[in-house]
């Protein structure tokens, strides 16, 4: 087992991505209310609190070396991945679903605006990338510019609250994703500040946790978290939607999610070696823009073929499933073209 700030990857971090982006698809197709409003209860505050365990200060002596650091890792691929889906819905979705007219200047503006805000970016999730960027420059100047622990935790609780207030406004209007970037701002500082306990459970597999044998031990803390997440979701109710900057009600909201990040957390420490999740975690790059075109045209195929016909599937509770499975599997023919193509000039 490796330290996190080694070159190499801890399996469980690439597990936990995997699941990560698993649930993301999954939300995004449609599944039942419930268990929707279970996944988005948690789902995108995961992906910060992984980003926030994975954040070293000491890596860049200024924020210009951060975005340098970025810029083929998340800048080049968030305009690659742009232009792609504008191209892709603009000459296949808008024609085969009879869309209205994308407006193909405003959403090239979206490009550089870096927001959802007035419909500048249709493409739903690729708002992450821009989002993840802005989350790391706004931390890394609290981290840098402020001496007291104290002090840094108030003032991103702070910023968290101005973006809570500008979005429960609906008024998310802050380019790349500044406005998302500081309600995710929480999330992030704690999985930066956990980084050290996290990296003891993954080594002890929570053995510290208590006095049993690691077979026993290895099963607590994720029944532990997952009892803890259920009860506060059922007594907690809340209303997420991170695109939109909108948690209600707040400390219940922040309560329940990091309570389901958690029990993802003890979940992916506790599968421990997971080759096909794993291989999906590497890949979230790829998998969180390109997910939902491909769920798109799969519910589109379907609701052809069940025109006029007594056709089950699509009105079965699998079904939302069933393409959750199928765009997953579709992404893999990207993620070859990504791995053989692009990280192969950037790395070699």
């Amino acid at each position: 087992m490796v330290n996190f700030m080694g070159n190499k990857r801890l399996c469980f971090l690439d597990i936990l991505k995997g699941i990560g982006i698993i649930l993301v698809i999954i939300g995004h197709s449609h599944v039942q209310s419930r268990a929707g409003d279970l996944i988005y209860s948690f789902h995108m505050p995961l992906f910060f609190f992984l980003s926030g365990i994975l954040f070293d200060a000491k890596k860049d002596k200024h924020v210009v070396d951060l975005l340098k650091r970025r810029l083929f890792t998340i800048i080049v691929p968030y305009i690659i991945f742009y232009i792609f889906l504008l191209l892709f819905q603009t000459y296949i979705e808008v024609p085969l679903y009879d869309y209205k007219y994308v407006n193909f200047t405003h959403q090239l503006v979206g490009l550089f605006y870096g927001s959802p805000y007035k419909d500048f970016m249709l493409f739903n999730a690729i708002w992450f990338l821009p989002t993840l960027i802005s989350v790391e420059v706004v931390y890394y100047a609290v981290q840098k510019r402020v001496k007291l622990s104290w002090l840094k935790i108030f003032i991103i609780f702070m910023l968290f609250g101005v973006g809570c207030f500008l979005g429960k406004r609906g008024l998310s209007l802050l380019p790349w994703g500044m406005t998302q970037a500081l309600v995710v701002l929480p999330f992030y500082m704690l999985g930066h500040y956990l980084h050290p306990v996290i990296q003891k459970c993954a080594n002890s597999e929570f053995a510290f946790l208590c006095n049993y044998r690691e077979k026993v031990s290895r099963y607590i803390a994720p029944f532990f978290f997952a009892v803890l997440f259920i009860v506060l979701y059922i007594f907690l109710p809340t209303d997420m939607d991170i695109k939109s900057a909108y948690i209600s009600p707040l400390i219940s909201g922040v309560l329940v999610a990091f309570a389901g990040v958690l029990f993802m957390v003890s979940v992916s420490i506790w599968i421990r070696n997971c080759s096909w999740i794993e291989f999906i975690g590497r890949n979230t790059l790829i998998i969180i823009p390109i997910h939902q075109p491909l769920l798109r045209l799969y519910d589109f195929g379907f609701h052809s073929v069940s025109i006029g016909r007594d056709f089950a599937l699509r009105y079965s509770t699998i079904y939302p499933w069933v393409i959750a499975l199928l765009a997953l599997l579709s992404c893999l023919p990207f993620i070859f073209l990504w791995r053989n193509i692009y990280m192969r000039r950037i790395y070699h």
